[in-house]
């Protein structure tokens, strides 16, 4: 009789407050600021969701009219779809340059905002939400100064967080053999993924903003998941679940877990008469493997693809890191 083992596969790929006083926006120049983000599947820029996204923006240079105690654009909430001002606010290009500031989602709070010259704060402390469904980005500062050819400013975003994708397959050397279904149909098919961390705070006008771990605590982030088809005969899984967590400098001791599946006899797919569901958990602990080449960390701007492969082969854990921003075939 054939033994089924289980054996793990980790991919990593990237598809890499209060308000202040504004500044009067009156210039000699009546051309609209006008925005853009380089998100197309070719750039592969963050913010792919296209969620609403907020700007600021203050001079580049001290001395524009006491320019360091007041934003030019404060809270400004731009449509990511259409780039275009949610509200019916409009901005003016200055004749002096600006340096401009944002991230996504607007939905996001904004703490210790506080312009001033040279650099200034734009602090956001941000927490995971509880679905762990929120891609955040922030934008790389822009300096910019009118361009009667070019009013619009270009923003490419980064992502600040690390996303995790999990699901189980059926080793296609014996998808003739097995089949994978519920344990029971009065139970769900569940994974879960534990994370070390849940919070960090970023400086949006820092030159690389980057989330640094606040008052961060464990988080759970629990989903039902399905079974899929027959995929042309040869390919049986779950439904791929995602997570955008916090970034982990060591990822040692999360933990992610799949219950509620089972494995039957079957021939191609039709379940074998009188065959018996052998109920099986998935799970898997991040831990160091001396000698291994397995990264633990999980890094911001980048996508780790946790696959549960059902085989005959002995357990096995391995590890590919790419860079997410470069990959032209993988949707966020």
């Amino acid at each position: 009789m054939k033994k089924l083992f289980f054996s793990v596969a980790l991919l990593a790929m990237v598809a890499s407050c209060s308000k202040n006083e504004v500044l009067d926006n009156g210039t000699s120049s009546e051309n609209q600021i006008g925005f853009s983000t380089l998100n197309s599947s070719v750039t592969r820029s963050a913010n792919e969701s296209k969620s609403n996204y907020t700007v600021y923006a203050q001079y580049t240079t001290s001395g524009d009219n006491d320019s360091v105690e007041k934003w030019y654009i404060d809270d400004y909430e731009i449509d990511g779809v259409t780039d275009s001002p949610v509200n019916n606010k409009s901005y003016s290009w200055p004749i002096k340059s600006l340096s401009f500031y944002a991230f996504a989602p607007s939905s996001v709070v904004e703490t210790g905002v506080k312009p001033s010259y040279g650099h200034g704060s734009l602090n956001i402390d941000y927490t995971v939400p509880d679905n762990a469904k929120e891609d955040f980005t922030v934008a790389t500062p822009v300096d910019k100064i009118y361009d009667p050819l070019s009013t619009s400013v270009s923003l490419k975003f980064n992502h600040l967080l690390s996303k995790i994708k999990i699901h189980a397959n059926i080793n296609s050397q014996i998808t003739d053999e097995y089949m994978l279904v519920a344990e029971s149909q009065s139970k769900d098919i569940k994974v879960e993924f534990n994370a070390l961390l849940n919070k960090g705070t970023v400086d949006v006008i820092a030159e690389t903003p980057v989330l640094t771990v606040g008052s961060s605590s464990p988080a759970t982030y629990t989903d039902p998941i399905t079974i899929l088809e027959r995929d042309n005969m040869n390919n049986i899984g779950t439904s791929v679940m995602s997570y955008y967590i916090m970034p982990h400098s060591s990822n040692e001791g999360c933990v992610v877990t799949i219950t509620g599946l089972g494995i039957q006899k079957a021939t191609n797919g039709v379940a074998a008469v009188g065959s018996a569901i052998k109920p099986i958990t998935l799970t898997h602990t991040f831990k160091y493997v001396e000698g291994s080449n397995i990264t633990l960390a999980f890094k911001p701007n980048y996508q780790y693809d946790i696959v549960f492969l059902i085989s005959l082969d002995d357990i096995k854990f391995s590890s590919e890191i790419v860079d997410w921003a470069a990959d032209t075939t993988l949707p966020l």
